[in-house]
């Protein structure tokens, strides 16, 4: 009787989802409406009271923070589960296990149900890229068997091949997607659905999100057209577009944001705009007056959905987990008092309602590109260095430091533009 009801219900999810995406979604194949009805009828999309996929819990009482990573060499221990457990937003990159036999989505997928199992309220993201076939992916094998799908250049038809992250085994030569075919749309976003119903993920980040390879219109357009019809398809799930905002997809990452007051000013137009954002600082900014800046950059422009990560690359090998997981996000931060805002003496300041103790306060200096936080009351050192002393009147001014002080200068006013730069260099990027 379980079993005849069961059959029955899902026959009447495929029927509802079939009416109600086919309007949104434009050429699903039935393939991808029943298996996104079938998860829906068994409960394996994500955590959700109704069984779909959600997105990350958001609060502004602390730190608002997200894990993405990977281990090349193994499962993460235990005490990693534990910790990146913590974050709200987990995302795991392509290179789970990758130096062990298996396919990238069993890895990724069970990597991901760990987690879940700790804490099974966080959003858990699987990694793919919709600019390299990366040849460790399960969906590789059928990519190969249709040469038709494959990218190729006009108009000699030439196949296009790649190279990727050289941390990565067989990270040359390899196949891109022609999205101008609605099969490989098709193709490449049942990828996504299946890891939702297979393995309960709430969403999927996708890499080299702008643009394709070739540079040719309908396929440029196609690439637009997959990743709307897909968030369409995963409804309340996630599909986070790198380095682009796409009307329709409802997360982006900012894989350049830095302690600049033209990241600030992006991130408030992605918050402003409704955009879930992983705000991520790269390189050896981790630690120290460095991480104060750019979480700093980050608190004054953030909204509601906006996550912050700092890492050097996307690997416990590079980037210990113990060491993802700030004391500062254990902070009491509290609701904003409006936006962040930049004074006339070219510093930015933002107060959040803080804890028991007092407001938490964050000033960024946008002429030094230093930020201070204030936490619950306590009194935040200044945003500006002191004035260096005077020099000795033996000592011509130009050996004390200005040239140095102008490059510095000219270098922080290049970082405005680094975002930007970071969305065309992904186009022929190493993810």
């Amino acid at each position: 009787m379980v079993e005849t009801n069961t059959r029955q219900h899902f026959r009447a999810m495929v029927t509802k989802t079939s009416s109600s995406t086919s309007s949104m979604v434009g050429p699903l194949t039935r393939r991808r409406v029943c298996v996104l009805a079938a998860a829906v009828a068994i409960g394996l999309l994500g955590v959700g009271v109704d069984g779909t996929p959600h997105l990350p819990r958001f609060t502004w009482d602390t730190v608002p923070a997200f894990y993405h990573s990977c281990n090349y060499t193994g499962a993460f221990t235990a005490d990693a589960i534990q910790t990146i457990a913590k974050f709200p937003l987990v995302v795991i990159e392509k290179g789970m296990e990758v130096d062990l036999p298996g396919y990238a989505e069993d890895k990724i997928g069970a990597t991901i149900q760990a987690v879940k199992a700790v804490n099974p309220n966080i959003s858990g993201i699987f990694y793919y890229n919709s600019g390299l076939d990366w040849p460790f992916y399960r969906m590789h094998e059928e990519f190969l068997a249709h040469p038709d799908w494959w990218l190729r250049r006009w108009p000699s038809g030439e196949v296009v091949r790649s190279s990727g992250d050289s941390s990565f085994p067989n990270h040359t030569n390899m196949l891109s997607f022609d999205f101008a075919q609605p099969a490989v749309r098709d193709f490449y976003a049942s990828e996504c659905l299946n890891m939702s119903a297979n393995f309960g993920v709430d969403g999927c980040f996708i890499d080299q999100a702008a643009g394709c390879r070739n540079g040719n219109t309908s396929c440029i357009n196609g690439h637009v057209t997959m990743f709307q019809q897909l968030q369409s398809a995963i409804g309340s799930g996630l599909i986070i577009s790198n380095n682009d905002i796409i009307p329709g997809v409802k997360g982006t990452m900012m894989e350049g944001f830095q302690p600049s007051s033209g990241s600030i000013t992006q991130l408030q137009h992605a918050a402003a705009n409704g955009v879930l954002v992983q705000a991520h600082v790269y390189g050896g900014a981790c630690t120290g007056q460095s991480f104060i800046n750019g979480l700093a950059a980050f608190l004054i422009g953030a909204g509601r959905l906006s996550y912050f990560g700092c890492s050097s690359h996307w690997s416990v090998q590079s980037d210990p987990v113990v060491s993802a997981w700030h004391p500062e996000f254990e902070l009491p931060l509290g609701e904003p008092h409006g936006l962040g805002t930049l004074g006339a003496d070219g510093v930015w300041a933002r107060t959040f309602s803080g804890g028991s103790n007092g407001l938490t306060v964050v000033r960024f200096d946008s002429k030094s590109n230093i930020g201070s936080i204030a936490w619950n009351g306590q009194t935040a050192p200044p945003t500006s260095p002191p004035p260096p002393p005077p020099p000795t009147p033996s000592v011509p001014a130009q050996w004390c430091g200005h040239g140095q002080r102008g490059a510095g200068q000219r270098r922080n006013l290049s970082q405005e533009h680094n975002y930007c730069g970071r969305v065309l260099r992904a186009l022929s990027g190493n993810r």
